[in-house]
């Protein structure tokens, strides 16, 4: 089960080497956007099993980024399941169609 923790000027020491290793170019997935936006949309990441996610809220729902690292299909199944425990919508931010697809 994915385990979501809150942005904060200590968890980025943490997720930084991930935030670095972002093979999408989107200033959404950037330590500065990220940091900046952390308390008004509610920024978390999970890291599971070497993969990186980020949550946040858009209006008033969670979305997520597009998960990378060591198992992305993984995550995304990971995904599916948290949404579906906690009757949430699955919605993504900062996602390219070819990855949405």
């Amino acid at each position: 089960m994915l385990k979501f923790e809150k942005f904060s000027l200590e968890a980025l020491k943490k997720v930084l080497p991930y935030i670095k290793k972002c093979p999408y170019l989107c200033n959404d997935l950037s330590a500065g956007s990220l940091f900046m936006w952390h308390e008004d949309a509610d920024v978390q990441f999970c890291i599971w099993h070497d993969t990186f996610l980020i949550r946040q809220n858009i209006g008033e729902q969670p979305a997520f980024s597009f998960p990378y690292g060591a198992d992305p299909a993984g995550m995304l199944e990971e995904i599916i399941n948290y949404v579906r425990q906690n009757n949430l919508p699955l919605r993504f931010f900062a996602v390219d169609e070819e990855r949405l697809s």
